[in-house]
């Protein structure tokens, strides 16, 4: 309940003016590494790439299985890239808080339940993917960058999501111990209290 009155009241907030200024006419090479680095940059869409992932690393779909969680989610996390992509073509002001607000559910899902309901697991891997994209892209309209730029965005958006569900799957193959899924679910509940603060900083700017 408090978190959907948090979400509100966030979408009533005009949308923080941070919009990545790309560079004009630089180099393929250095056009997707900025592209890539704004992703990985930005707290918001880190923290909500970093979420998904670890929740994704704690997701065992079959209890005696393999923990495939990333490999399950992740064509719901790329049609919702492709789906963010097509939404930066709106031109939203509420669009700039869509890492904040997906990051933080993805959050206290990852620390409250990780795992527990397969079917919230897939629509935050789709939310994920939507609100990367369209928190990344906020203010440039689709077509507006290069090409290469958006190979970046991309590849960062994905890259985030991976590295962290295969280090938590890594850990939790090697060392079967209740404490290291319990470290990631607290590592998860500290990105919520970082979004929230981040939330507040750029509601007053």
């Amino acid at each position: 309940m408090r978190v959907g009155l948090l979400a509100g009241a966030l979408l009533l907030v005009p949308a923080p003016a941070l919009a990545h200024a790309f560079k004009s006419g630089a180099g393929a090479w250095e056009a997707f590494v900025e592209g890539t680095a704004v992703v990985l940059a930005w707290p918001p869409t880190l923290i909500a790439m970093l979420a998904m992932g670890i929740l994704a690393g704690l997701w065992r779909p079959r209890e005696t299985g393999p923990r495939d969680g990333m490999v399950r989610i992740w064509p719901f996390l790329i049609l919702g890239q492709v789906a963010g992509l097509l939404l930066s073509a709106a031109t939203l002001p509420a669009l700039g808080w869509a890492p904040h607000l997906v990051g933080l559910l993805t959050t206290l899902a990852a620390a409250l339940a990780p795992g527990r309901l397969p079917a919230m697991v897939k629509a935050l891997a789709f939310a994920t993917g939507l609100a990367v994209l369209a928190g990344a892209l906020d203010g440039h309209p689709l077509g507006s960058l290069d090409i290469a730029v958006y190979a970046g965005i991309l590849f960062g958006a994905n890259l985030g999501v991976a590295i962290a569900a295969g280090l938590v799957t890594l850990a939790l193959d090697q060392w079967e111990k209740p404490w290291i899924a319990i470290g990631f679910r607290v590592l998860a509940s500290w990105g919520a209290a970082i979004l929230i603060l981040q939330s507040a900083f750029e509601a007053r700017y």
